[in-house]
């Protein structure tokens, strides 16, 4: 009895093993080599924080983040933005959203 659980739950954890490599490889295609996509957005929110990295290398440092959240259809994205893009953008705004994959490339107001 023992034996058949441990082999059901080696094939569980074989088959999540295969489904999140299968994500990752996806998500990276996808970045690498998926079309630039321009959408007609809404900015529904913004954000920024702090991010700390320590090293054993290095001195410990800190940069600033910031993610600009956008409608696009009903469905939130979210991406990581320059500071400038940041302080460009309020909630509200319209425009024209263009991305590739996960990666923010432009957002132009609508006049």
């Amino acid at each position: 009895m023992a034996t058949v659980f441990g082999e059901i739950v080696n094939a569980l954890l074989f088959v999540m093993g295969i489904i999140i490599f299968c994500g990752f490889f996806h998500k990276i295609f996808r970045d690498r080599f998926g079309g630039e996509r321009s959408v007609p957005a809404i900015v529904s929110g913004k954000n920024s924080f702090t991010r700390r990295a320590v090293f054993k290398s290095q001195a410990p440092y800190s940069e600033k983040m910031y993610v600009v959240v956008f409608d696009v259809g009903g469905r939130d994205e979210s991406f990581f933005v320059s500071e400038q893009t940041y302080n460009s953008v309020n909630a509200g705004d319209r425009g024209l959203l263009v991305f590739k994959g996960t990666k923010f490339l432009d957002f132009a107001h609508k006049k």
